[in-house]
């Protein structure tokens, strides 16, 4: 694709508006569900000063150990039935039957809880955790109504129900946090009082959720409408399971060979750079149902493709904005016991680690849109078996470093492998090398920069002004796609060529060209209204 074809504006034909109004939509009202789950991951950073100095490195590790089980039960609890309603929902002309599957999904969330509880006593001690561990307790009841809670969530973002969905997500996240930390500081400073608040939060987010979607407990007899979910959602319950392993099963590794300390300072550095990776896996979640709106097969391979491409522009702002931040966010978010100043090293790893990610879900994207989730059910699983054998093999020589090396090897082996399976599923267009050459030299700048001494006010002050700078210019990537509106260059000469570059450099060249009007933003619910589809053809 050369430059003069990036440049050209969406094209007003069969399928272009549909591909432009998508498009707006996905980085406009589908990154307001980003936004609603960013709120909250923010909320875990402001509170992450106060975690980690009330609990202490060996309490922080091993709330982060059990966080890391919760994890994988929720995984199994869910059956996948949270991406199976999305995309449910996009093909029935109505709601009951993705309402069916929320009952469904609440009977299977219970039950694995109950069961899991009652058995913690033959499994924990494997694991390494005592058998009788309140804490783990609690996060196997958590975990498991977190599943209920992830399905009633898709049902929402399908439906469009952003002020529902910010309600659920308040009381689930902010609010049990806030009340794990209160019981902390009042209490004692266990793991096991701030699983008790987050507990008590999820509850409550459950309760809402269910009374905001009225799951039809009719769908607990439609075998069928079961059936023909599973089929799509089961193959994505090992695919999850392996993912968690390659996004925590580290941490095992290191508790083993490194002890619960260490734990907890990988943790804090993880946690700081794996923001990126965390607001690319919701924003995936949002755009899910509204690609599978897109009823044109041509424009929803061309939104696939473009919006593909968009977001590893948006995300060279991100990833050198994070890298100038990392010893000012490391410093605030621990104390001095966990030495933060050694911790820059795996920050920047597991940062840059979020480019592989990105082309790893552009990639699951395309496979769940065309129903092609099958495979999926092995190449993960491999991915995950290769990341525990190189933390084997690594952390007991480079240490926590080496965690987080594994981690970005092992994201870059899935990129190449999900791509496999989606170039066999549908032709897309290419990446352009451009784009790799831009990815590639914002990834180096970021790493780069760990080397940067960050001792001085000076050094800190300037990286807080460029920080500032990387996030306006993020906004700015973002407004240019949610608006639809191309930059309008001088006439000729090398003034236009100069500013198509810096442009194309700031930007992407994709929205280089003249201004063109394009139909304003069409939510997932409104495109499955027939007169809407008919409008945009």
């Amino acid at each position: 694709m050369d430059m003069n074809s990036a440049a050209k504006a969406p094209d007003p034909s069969t399928g272009g508006q549909e591909t432009a109004s998508a498009l707006s939509n996905m980085f406009g009202r589908g990154s307001l569900y980003t936004v609603a789950f960013a709120s909250q991951t923010l909320f875990n950073i402001i509170m992450t000063p106060i975690t980690t100095r009330a609990l202490g490195p060996r309490q922080y590790g091993v709330f982060a150990a059990i966080l890391s089980v919760a994890q994988v039960i929720q995984v199994v609890a869910s059956l996948g039935l949270h991406a199976g309603v999305q995309r449910h929902f996009a093909d029935e002309p109505g709601d009951r039957e993705s309402r069916g599957l929320v009952a469904v999904g609440v009977v299977v969330g219970l039950t694995v809880s109950a069961l899991l509880f009652a058995t913690q006593s033959l499994w924990s001690g494997a694991l390494g955790y005592p058998t009788n561990d309140n804490a783990l307790r609690l996060g196997i009841w958590w975990s498991g109504l977190g599943a209920i809670a992830v399905t009633t969530a898709a049902l929402l973002r399908a439906q469009d129900r952003l002020r529902a969905f910010l309600i659920i997500v308040g009381i689930q996240g902010i609010g049990g946090q806030a009340i794990g930390i209160m019981l902390v500081l009042c209490l004692r400073p266990t793991a096991t009082n701030y699983f008790t608040g987050l507990l008590i939060g999820q509850t409550l987010g459950v309760l809402v959720g269910l009374i905001l979607v009225r799951p039809d407990v009719a769908g607990l007899r439609r075998w069928l409408v079961s059936k023909a979910n599973l089929a799509f959602s089961l193959p994505l319950v090992p695919h999850m399971l392996a993912g968690l392993v390659l996004n925590a099963g580290d941490r095992i590794v290191v508790q083993r060979d490194l002890g619960e300390a260490a734990v907890g300072r990988y943790q804090l550095a993880y946690n700081a750079a794996g923001v990126l990776v965390l607001l690319l896996f919701v924003l995936n979640q949002a755009w899910e149902p509204r690609i599978y709106a897109v009823k044109t097969d041509g424009a929803r391979r061309e939104v696939l493709a473009r919006s593909r491409d968009q977001l590893y522009y948006l995300e060279i702002p991100i990833l050198i904005g994070t890298a100038l931040a990392a010893p000012i966010m490391l410093k605030i978010l621990g104390p001095a016991s966990f030495s933060t100043n050694h911790l820059l090293l795996v920050f920047s790893l597991v940062a840059v680690s979020a480019v592989p990610y990105s082309s790893y879900l552009a990639n699951l994207r395309t496979i769940m849109a065309y129903r092609a989730t099958g495979h999926l059910i092995w190449v993960t699983p491999l991915c995950a078996v290769i990341n525990i054998g190189l933390n084997l093999a690594i952390v007991p020589v480079m240490g926590i470093n080496g965690s987080a090396l594994a981690t970005l090897l092992c994201f870059g082996l899935l990129a190449f492998m999900t791509k496999i399976l989606a170039e066999r599923t549908v032709s897309l267009s290419p990446t352009p090398l451009r784009v790799w050459c831009a990815v590639a030299i914002g990834s180096g700048i970021a790493m780069l920069l760990v080397i940067v001494p960050a001792s001085s006010a000076l050094a800190l002050s300037l990286r807080a002004i460029g920080t500032i700078v990387c996030g306006a210019w993020g906004l700015v990537a973002v407004w240019r796609v949610v608006s639809m509106r191309t930059m309008r260059l001088p006439s000729a000469g090398l003034a236009r060529r100069s500013a198509s570059v810096l442009y194309a450099i700031a930007f992407g060249p994709e929205l280089v060209g003249n201004s063109q009007d394009v139909p304003s933003s069409i939510s997932a619910a409104g495109l499955k209204d027939p007169d809407v589809r008919d409008h945009l053809r």
